[in-house]
């Protein structure tokens, strides 16, 4: 039996999910850092954004470089966001900015999670674990098992 060191590889491997944490020797800070570190291309490197909101907070998960039009994404909720403070964010997660996981593992918080649909294009993605040095690679088959998000145009 493997012995996971994040929190979150223990949820998925509790749930049978088939996954891979890759331990990096430094913490990655970027997607260009990330495609160094694991060999891989820029389009299966996703980002976590959260959202705090008037009404709601949302979470957004989308490629790395893609950029979310937070009008647009206003728009779509009816309600004014900014982007979550480090503080927020870790109270809304458990998990400190650049480690943020689409793959929610408190599942008693109050946040709305968003793919774009962008992503279902790729195979497999690298994602953050909750933990600066640790990435987690997985199918997207796999993933679509387990993020409890739903899918929109971002």
């Amino acid at each position: 039996m493997t012995i996971f060191k994040t929190l979150l590889g223990q949820y998925l491997e509790n749930r049978n999910i088939v996954f891979e944490e890759i331990h990096l020797q430094n913490p990655v800070h970027s997607v260009l850092d990330v495609t160094n570190a694991c060999l891989c291309s820029e389009n299966e490197v996703l980002k976590t954004m959260v959202f705090t909101g008037s009404q709601f907070n949302v979470i957004v998960v989308l490629k790395g470089y893609d950029k979310i039009e937070k009008t647009k994404l206003e728009k779509m909720f009816n309600q004014k966001f900014t982007l979550a403070t480090k503080e927020k964010v870790l109270e809304y997660t458990g998990f400190e900015v650049g480690t943020v996981s689409p793959i929610i593992v408190n599942e008693n918080s109050n946040l709305v999670l968003y793919g774009d649909k962008k992503i279902l294009f790729e195979n497999s993605f690298i994602i953050g674990s909750g933990i600066n040095n640790i990435l987690i690679r997985i199918s997207k088959d796999e993933f679509l098992k387990i993020f409890k998000g739903n899918f929109i145009d971002i």
